[in-house]
């Protein structure tokens, strides 16, 4: 990596006041390569979570990085924190969690990473299970198809949603069952 890159990235140069993170960001980024921008933009975001303690700042490099699984930490942190501390309602933040995170993966080329990420998926679901607590299942059933089917709290509010309504039979093929199925005989106790 070029070293005079790495020194733009560097806390210091905000510290000693010449430069602003985001004018760090725009140096990056119009310098070096691909490989580079990615490296410095992840590296920025690094010192700015660690060291200035400012998520924000350290989010949009994260996106720039197109670091997809620090990304989606930090904005359940944030949504947690809206939730908890300023007593946002918690469908309100969901919502928002899932506008960013579905954006992003419209744009990212990491996008699909979004569908792994555990914490994401139970919000998701959450989501989900709200709105179709508001009957409006077919809106619902959409936002479960964005988390990833394997899980299994995706898959038994999808199995739930879609056996809510029959409009929604016509609409979608039934979701996979989130269990596997295991065939039980009861035993039959033998008298003496």
């Amino acid at each position: 990596m070029n070293d005079d890159l790495k020194g733009i990235s560097s806390n210091k140069m905000i510290e000693q006041g010449l430069a602003t993170w985001k004018e760090q960001i725009a140096y990056v980024l119009s310098h070096g390569s691909q490989k580079e921008r990615i490296s410095l933009c992840d590296h920025l975001g690094e010192e700015l979570l660690k060291v200035k303690k400012d998520p924000n700042a350290a989010i949009i490099c994260y996106l720039m990085a197109d670091n997809c699984a620090v990304v989606i930490d930090l904005w359940q942190q944030k949504a947690h924190h809206l939730i908890t501390r300023q007593g946002i309602p918690k469908e309100d933040v969901l919502f928002q969690l899932y506008e960013k995170a579905h954006i992003f993966q419209q744009i990212s080329k990491n996008g699909a990473e979004a569908h792994q990420n555990e914490k994401l998926n139970l919000s998701i679901a959450e989501l989900a299970n709200f709105i179709a607590s508001e009957r409006v299942p077919e809106v619902a059933m959409k936002v479960a198809s964005f988390g990833d089917e394997r899980n299994i709290n995706i898959a038994m509010v999808k199995d739930r949603i879609f056996k809510q309504t029959r409009q929604l039979q016509q609409m979608y093929r039934q979701p996979a069952f989130p269990y596997q199925v295991q065939r039980v005989q009861a035993a039959v106790a033998q008298s003496h």
